[in-house]
Formats: structure tokens, sequence, C-alpha cells
């Protein structure tokens, strides 16, 4: 186990619109914002999710197109290769409360709204390849 202490910078309050993608307007903000390292919670609404389960080096992509809601959306910013990285994870539920979860990928459309509180930390956290694993995992070094 490694632990690298950082403190909060400030709290930004993001509200995403019908017909945004998700991760990549999250992206975009922390690009515009220069955050090389926080964490973030969310909630809302979705029409079509994108997530992934890793196996064997690589995401199994899993679509759902439905009315959904975002029961928890976490996650949090890096540097990969000098440049701002989000990293989150998902679960969405249908009407019937049947729930879904997974690694965030690009193509999750907003249906109504989304919510996230998004934590900036002062000091940069950095990402590194790991060969064995074959994922880019925080370097705490």
């Amino acid at each position: 186990m490694k632990v690298k202490k950082n403190e909060v910078s400030e709290v930004l309050v993001i509200k995403l619109e019908k017909g945004e993608d998700l991760l990549e307007t999250l992206s975009s903000v922390a690009e515009r914002e220069n955050i090389k390292a926080g964490f973030f919670t969310g909630i809302g609404a979705l029409n079509k999710v994108k997530m992934g389960i890793f196996v064997e080096g690589k995401y199994e992509e899993i679509t759902i197109e439905d009315e959904l809601e975002i029961v928890s959306l976490l996650g949090n910013v890096s540097l990969k290769d000098g440049k701002p990285f989000v990293h989150a994870h998902i679960t969405v539920s249908r009407r019937d409360g049947t729930a879904f979860g997974g690694h965030l990928l690009p193509g999750s459309i907003i249906s109504v709204t989304c919510e996230i509180f998004l934590v900036k930390l002062k000091e940069s956290l950095e990402r590194k390849f790991d060969e064995e694993l074959k994922l880019y995992l925080l370097n705490l070094e």
C-alpha cells in the first residue's frame, strides 16, 4: 500500500445538459480548468450508457439504451502522459430498479441533467503504465 497526502484547492459544481456526452464533457472541463488531481461524485439521468468491465487487458463493452437514473457516479482526475485524465465508474438503474455498473466509457448521453461536484486538489497526481496489469495506475512514488 502507498499513501500520498494532498490538500483541497477548490470545488467545481458542474451541471451537464440534455444531449451531452458525460465522459467527454467531464474530460473537457478537467482540461479547460487544468485539473492535475481531483475526485468527483455525481447524479443525474441518461438515455444511453456505455460502460465496460476490464477483462484480460481490455474493456468488454456494455451498452444500454433506456431511461436510466445515475445512482452513483464516482471517479478521479489525474495526469496521464501530462494531460488531465478522467477515470470514472458508474451505476445506473432502470425504471424497475434493475441496476448495472461498470467503468464509464465515451458515448453515455445525458437525458435530463447531471450534477457533479468535482474537488480539485493542490498537488498533481500522475498515472504510470503497469506492464503486468496492462493498465495506467496512479503513481504514488
